[in-house]
């Protein structure tokens, strides 16, 4: 599961995975579709999607284990 969060700047932050790899490769990802990009500096993915279920079409096959539901605050 992964909770998008708003800071205040205006734009949204998706938690890492704190696997390298696997960071890597949400942020090139991220990039690729043009939805945000992977900042070490706020510690999480940071995403400005015009469409929120873009995002999760993404980051689903990352976060996602049996049973949960993506949630926004």
């Amino acid at each position: 599961m992964f909770e998008v969060d708003q800071f205040p700047q205006g734009f949204y932050g998706v938690p890492r995975l704190f696997h390298s790899h696997a960071d890597q490769l949400i942020g090139d990802k991220l990039q690729e579709e043009d939805l945000g990009s992977h900042s070490v500096a706020w510690g999480s993915f940071i995403v400005e999607p015009e469409d929120f279920s873009q995002l999760h079409d993404v980051l689903e096959p990352f976060y996602h284990t049996p049973g949960d539901e993506v949630m926004s605050k």
